[in-house]
């Protein structure tokens, strides 16, 4: 059985392979990531909700994870003047948790070395697929010398930019489409206080939002902050108008005041890197011949705004073992029915990305925005399990996304009539507010 990318998906999948019997070779293009620091400014931090754990878990490493992460509660949203105001996430102190993907990977790499005897060779890239043989060719980066290795099945893992996937594009085994965001983002750095202390509150994800751009801070165990800039590639301000210093010192001065005495290397940071794009990735099939499977991103990249993309990918491995538990390790069977299942889940999550990118950037500082959001919070308090908001559906549940979004939407008229009753905010913590939601629900369950 052989893995292409050692990637979080990557090896998780082989995790769950190994655990079921079967004898896993994963290969990965990059160096051994446990061996140096990982390159920074390639990769914000993630977050992993209850979807991402439930398929951790199922492994055993739920708890080493959740000790390299930072609990987070809900978001810190700072305007131009320096005025914060916090959004939670959910109504009984439900947390995501943030984590610094290369430490998670190290950790998933480990696991699968030492618990289930999986092989790892770094530096061997992808350089094409005979599917008739069953063979893969791996290029030693470091002697360019080509390998030639069999496998039964192969798994492909390799990321948003699929090697494998193009390959079967090109040979008209499958169809892709790759949509880039209009923005990208650099990855920034957030020491610790003089003290040592955290220099923001920790259990919150802060966010700038101002209009077409914003800036975000994922907190880390060891008191820093993992920022990301985003910013469009075109316009004012834009990745094209910051040439040099002066100009990004500008921008944080101009739209980021509080955030920009916090960050010391904020120059080096920001010029250390190329700005990193954001494409949402959708094919089909996922399945080739029983032989060949794409998982995680290699099928189904996302925006990471929801921070959906390793949970998803992570759901994905869990949903693959079940059908392959449930078909008794029939491949072919198995293969068809997780990818008949899960594609439109991963449609789903792929629109909520794009959606939730412009609610972060553009409108998590709007009142009327902020209005609804406490309506929401008011009524899944008094309605406890009869009514989540969508963001608890995604990232506290396992209701498949296409359920969530299913069930938002019938929810969605009676926040709308809530919403529009005259001076509905002076209303929230009132009787009068408790009589309108029984009111408005009895309409909405007629």
């Amino acid at each position: 059985m052989v893995v292409v990318g050692a990637g979080l998906v990557g090896t998780l999948a082989a995790i769950y392979l190994a655990r079921r019997g079967y004898r896993v070779e994963v290969f990965d293009r990059r160096d051994d990531p446990r061996g140096r620091d990982e390159a920074r400014g390639r990769s914000i931090n993630l977050t992993l909700c209850r979807r991402g754990f439930a398929a951790l878990e199922e492994v055993g490493v739920g708890d080493p994870v959740r000790k390299l992460a930072v609990a987070v509660t809900g978001r810190r949203i700072h305007d131009p003047t320096g005025t914060v105001a916090d959004q939670p996430y959910g109504n009984r102190g439900e947390a995501i948790h943030s984590i610094s993907r290369n430490d998670l990977n190290r950790l998933l790499i480990d696991l699968g070395e030492e618990r289930f005897g999986i092989a790892f060779s770094f530096g061997r890239e992808f350089a094409g697929l005979d599917l008739a043989a069953a063979t893969v060719r791996l290029r030693e980066r470091a002697s360019e010398r080509v390998e030639v290795r069999e496998f039964s099945r192969l798994v492909a893992a390799d990321g948003a930019f699929s090697g494998v996937r193009r390959q079967l594009v090109g040979e008209g085994l499958a169809e892709h489409s790759e949509v880039f965001l209009d923005q990208a983002y650099r990855e920034l750095r957030l020491p610790p206080a003089a003290d040592g202390a955290w220099a923001l509150a920790p259990g919150a994800l802060h966010v700038w939002p101002r209009g077409h751009y914003m800036l975000i801070g994922f907190p880390n165990p060891d008191f820093t902050f993992t920022c990301a800039l985003h910013l469009p590639y075109e316009g004012e301000p834009s990745i094209a108008s910051v040439a040099e210093e002066s100009d990004l010192i500008d921008l944080f001065a101009r739209f980021f005041p509080d955030a920009l005495p916090l960050l010391p290397d904020l120059a080096r940071d920001y010029f250390a890197a190329r700005p990193e794009a954001m494409v949402t990735v959708r094919s089909w099939p996922w399945a080739i011949a029983g032989r060949v499977v794409l998982l995680g991103d290699a099928a189904h990249a996302v925006y990471p705004s929801y921070g959906q993309g390793a949970n998803c990918g992570f759901e994905g491995c869990r949903a693959l073992d079940a059908s392959l538990a449930r078909h008794r390790d029939d491949w072919l069977r198995a293969l068809a029915e997780y990818q008949a299942e899960r594609k439109r889940h991963a449609d789903a999550i792929a629109d909520l990305s794009e959606e939730h990118f412009h609610e972060l950037r553009d409108r998590v500082g709007d009142p009327r925005f902020l209005l609804r959001k406490r309506i929401e919070r008011r009524v899944a308090e008094l309605l406890g399990d009869d009514y989540q908001p969508l963001y608890s559906l995604i990232s506290f549940t396992l209701l498949p996304y296409c359920d969530a979004v299913a069930r938002e939407r019938r929810q969605r008229p009676l926040i709308d009539r809530l919403l529009a009753v005259e001076g509905i905010k002076d209303r929230l913590d009132s009787d009068e507010f408790d009589r309108l939601l029984d009111l408005y629900g009895k309409e909405q369950r007629c």
